[in-house]
């Protein structure tokens, strides 16, 4: 599809935009007195509540209308959004692996589809037949099978899927032709290394670990990142100070919360030029990553009403609103 043939699809898109959530309305949910009257401020909103107003039921619901809508106005096209489904992908191989130990796998522990239908991944790992996932993710998920059955090590395994997803998306990124997605999957990567190097330094990890757990990424170096991560999370603080990502020092050094929401309004911030944006296929992205975006702070609500926390203490955690 050509840049002047998503004109359509824009217009649609900028329609749905004027139904996000906006700050001022986020700021609503924080400060309401329970998860019921956040249920009824966001059935207001037209969100779909359902009869239950069950809050996990809700997000996977919104989730799923979001993608209904950019199939209906995207079609064949809809596969160049897969970049933002892929994580989906290895979060479920991550459940089939671990669920071969558990004789009586836990409601839930699978997310909904990626570009990978669930049940796809988990016949494929019961029954051994890796051939019928798609390529490298096929002989993955035999690796991390293997490496998990024989070493036990949830972590080990973990790791490798990790990695494996965050080199999908940048190498999707790359490939996608759209220099909003090459933007979006070089942050994901970034931020990713970044917080795992951070945790790493905290607990003290050795090079073999960065190697295997790190991404490359453009942004980044990194051998010097693994260096300065060795070296502890200051030097790790001050190795960031010299990249792109700088402005995040602070969070960084604050605590994992406030980096992580330091990365995602990153993200929000460096879409925002897409709202003037009346040509191809980088708007119709940030719409979806709005979404998401919305969708995970209304989550940190409901999650903190939910277990009595203070409003202030949700406020902080609440990422910035694209609308």
């Amino acid at each position: 599809m050509s840049d002047t043939n998503y004109i359509f699809a824009v217009t649609r898109i900028r329609g749905k935009e004027n139904q996000l959530l906006t700050e001022g309305f986020m700021h609503q949910l924080v400060e309401a007195k329970d998860v019921s009257e956040v249920v009824r401020l966001l059935r207001d909103k037209g969100w779909d509540t359902g009869g239950t107003g069950d809050p996990a039921k809700i997000l996977e619901d919104e989730r799923a209308k979001t993608w209904d809508f950019l199939r209906e106005i995207l079609k064949e096209d809809i596969h160049k959004l897969d970049v933002f489904l892929y994580a989906q992908d290895y979060m479920n191989l991550k459940s089939a692996v671990k669920a071969q130990k558990l004789k009586h796998p836990y409601e839930g522990i699978y997310g909904p589809d990626g570009t990978i239908p669930v049940s796809k991944i988990v016949s494929a790992v019961e029954k051994k037949q890796f051939e019928t996932l798609p390529g490298d993710f096929g002989k993955l998920a035999a690796d991390a099978l293997d490496t998990f059955l024989h070493t036990g090590d949830g972590q080990l395994s973990d790791v490798m899927i990790d990695r494996a997803a965050l080199d999908s998306i940048y190498a999707a990124g790359k490939k996608s032709g759209s220099d909003f997605l090459k933007q979006y999957a070089e942050i994901t990567v970034a931020s990713a290394d970044l917080k795992v190097a951070l945790r790493a330094a905290h607990t003290g990890k050795n090079r073999d670990f960065y190697e295997k757990a790190l991404a490359e990424c453009k942004s980044l170096d990194k051998a010097t990142l693994i260096k300065a991560a060795e070296q502890g999370p200051d030097a790790l603080a001050d190795y960031l100070s010299m990249t792109d990502y700088a402005g995040g020092v602070d969070a960084f050094r604050t605590s994992m919360s406030a980096f992580e929401r330091w990365c995602d309004n990153l993200l929000i911030e460096k879409m925002r030029p897409q709202k003037y944006n009346p040509f191809g296929l980088d708007p119709v992205a940030a719409y979806v990553l709005a979404r998401e975006n919305e969708i995970k702070s209304v989550r940190i609500v409901l999650l903190g009403k939910e277990n009595g926390l203070p409003a202030s203490f949700i406020e902080e955690r609440v990422r910035e609103m694209y609308a």
